[in-house]
């Protein structure tokens, strides 16, 4: 859907500028971005999967972002008065630090994640963190060409001047401090109810026909799956010692919530002497002695052992149990697992054990995935907030932009605690990519504020020059990086139908968090500033 949503945000595009000379200009240099990053991807041997997939979408957005503030630039330096060659000029003379700040410290938040231990995530973190560099060259190597080229016309004036909304943080800015406190706490309420969960069947609609059946076979049947449970004995398992242990931990197993049956080697003893003995059913019993046991299976053909091997180990000192699971809740396997661990703790004659199976792996790779994503962003705010104040050089600036950026990620877990989204691989992607987005903002906004105080000597006006200029490039990014999210909220595969809508969410958050938040706080700052000079 990707293809779609690009297409979409192309459109809407169109419809903020009016002009195609500049969507063609925007299109070109994120398309190149991209394509040049896809290909390092190949040449680097780095797969597109469930994580990496998130690539494409964030670099399209940032590689806009960039290019629609260096032509905001453009038609700023026009509309007062400079010819084009010397509009482009002033541009990257003012554009190029803020994106250079903001691809930097978004380059080294995505850096971050070459700590996690899942693979997927450090192929995410490399990618981006080549891909961003890649957006910011491009951007000033091929924008400034095309521009010189094609020689856009600027925006009309009224644009120029900004309407009311702009505005709003400068108008209102104690009302909307307060405002933004009290949402604040509410998203600290519901993100307290967030809830990470791990079942590949909720990624599907529940009419579809994977998840009917699999209730079907759940409910009726037999298991979906296996859980299997290794113990490793401290004899051979046809010693009688060791049968007691044995079926202790396939009973525990038994009791558990969510287990159709445990199948055991003892099982397939059992069912030897049963036959060995004519196929009663009360012979369907362990034989009396060791001698017995290994006799009856010494006389089974070599040919039928498979079902034995696949139980026990050639030495038999270590035997599995397979546990048929008819749930799916992540949370829930891992609840059978933990019963079973206690058991196996009380047991004699066994020396060790550990559980495995294909879907007990994926999940705790799924829970690895999120604690992984969840302590990289920490890390990513650390090193962003770092750089800031690096590129900044300014206490004052590092602290007003703290709460635009920290909201949207807080209002994004307070969404989802309030309409029960779950944490999973998808979703909590969405919080680096819109803090590296909400950054990019930030820098403009900041940087065009001080350089407009330094030439006019007033804050206030400063301000409103700089929402004027900003405002409406922040604006058109957001609207056109929304449409194309929302694009992919219609997609029938769950996580990316929450991530579509959770990144369109949470880029709306930053979005007036940069435009009214911000300003307001600027606004604020400055007040008390003169009051106490």
């Amino acid at each position: 859907m990707l293809p779609v949503a690009v297409l979409v945000s192309a459109l809407l595009l169109w419809f903020l500028l009016r002009s195609l000379k500049k969507v063609f200009i925007v299109g070109a240099v994120s398309a190149l971005s991209l394509v040049i990053t896809l290909g390092i991807m190949g040449w680097l041997g780095l797969t597109m999967n469930m994580v990496t997939v998130a690539l494409p979408p964030v670099l399209w957005v940032l590689s806009t972002a960039y290019v629609v503030h260096l032509i905001r630039y453009y038609d700023a330096a026009i509309h007062r008065g400079a010819s084009p060659e010397d509009a482009i000029d002033r541009a990257l003379a003012i554009g190029t630090r803020p994106c250079f700040l903001a691809a930097t410290t978004t380059c080294l938040g995505f850096l971050a994640l070459l700590t996690a231990d899942m693979v997927p995530v450090r192929e995410l973190g490399l990618a981006a963190a080549l891909g961003i560099p890649v957006a910011f060259v491009v951007t000033f190597g091929l924008a400034p060409v095309l521009l010189q080229y094609f020689q856009p016309a600027p925006s009309r004036k009224r644009e120029r001047d900004g309407g009311s909304g702009l505005l709003f943080g400068v108008r209102y800015a104690r009302p909307l401090i307060f405002g933004a406190v009290v949402l604040s706490i509410a998203c600290l309420f519901f993100t307290t109810r967030v809830d990470i969960k791990s079942n590949p069947l909720n990624f599907l609609a529940p009419s579809s026909a994977i998840v009917q059946d699999s209730s079907v076979v759940a409910e009726r049947f037999t298991g979906l799956y296996t859980l299997e449970t290794v113990m490793e004995l401290n004899d051979s398992w046809l010693n009688p010692t060791t049968w007691p242990a044995i079926e202790s931990q396939t009973q525990a197993l038994q009791r558990a919530a969510g287990v159709a049956r445990v199948i055991s080697p003892l099982d397939y003893l059992k069912k030897l002497n049963q036959w060995a003995a004519g196929g009663g059913e009360e012979s369907y019993r362990l034989p009396q002695d060791r001698e017995r046991a290994e006799a009856l299976v010494a006389e089974v053909p070599e040919d039928d052992r498979a079902p034995l091997q696949a139980l026990v180990s050639p030495d038999g000192t270590r035997v599995r149990l397979s546990t048929l699971v008819s749930v799916m809740e992540g949370d829930e396997l891992l609840a059978i697992v933990d019963a079973s661990t206690a058991s196996l703790e009380q047991l004699e004659r066994v020396t060790g054990s550990y559980h495995t199976g294909v879907v007990l792996r994926l999940v705790q790779a799924q829970f690895a995935l999120i604690d992984t994503q969840l302590k990289s962003l920490g890390l990513a705010m650390l090193i962003i907030f770092g750089c800031i104040a690096l590129g900044l050089r300014s206490f004052r600036l590092l602290v007003l932009s703290l709460a635009p950026n920290l909201a949207p990620v807080l209002a994004l877990f307070g969404i989802m605690g309030l309409t029960g989204i779950s944490l999973d691989p998808a979703t909590v992607m969405v919080a680096a990519m819109v803090l590296g987005i909400a950054v990019d903002d930030t820098m403009h906004l900041l940087l065009t504020w001080r350089e407009r105080w330094q030439e006019s000597g007033d804050p206030e006006i400063a301000l409103r020059d700089a929402v004027r200029v900003n405002g409406p490039a922040m604006t058109a990014t957001t609207w056109m990086a929304c449409a194309g999210f929302l694009v992919l909220s219609l997609s029938s595969f769950a996580p990316i139908r929450y991530f579509g809508l959770l990144s369109a969410a949470a880029m709306a958050v930053a979005l007036l968090a940069d435009l009214w938040l911000l300003p307001a706080l600027i606004q604020l700052s400055s007040e008390r500033k003169v009051e106490l000079t």
